[in-house]
């Protein structure tokens, strides 16, 4: 997905599973997030 993405690019569509989300989406506290912070995010609780 990394590469679909720009660094200044905004999502607001919230999909997958919580457990792969970062915090202030699974919190409801971001209704806008960068879709490359939350790839990385996930790439990062897959590879721990």
């Amino acid at each position: 997905m990394l590469d679909i993405f720009q660094a200044e690019d905004w999502c607001t569509v919230v999909q997958g599973t919580p457990k792969f989300q970062p915090p202030e989406i699974v919190s409801g506290i971001s209704e806008n997030y960068r879709g490359r912070k939350v790839d990385i995010w996930a790439c990062g609780v897959t590879l721990y």
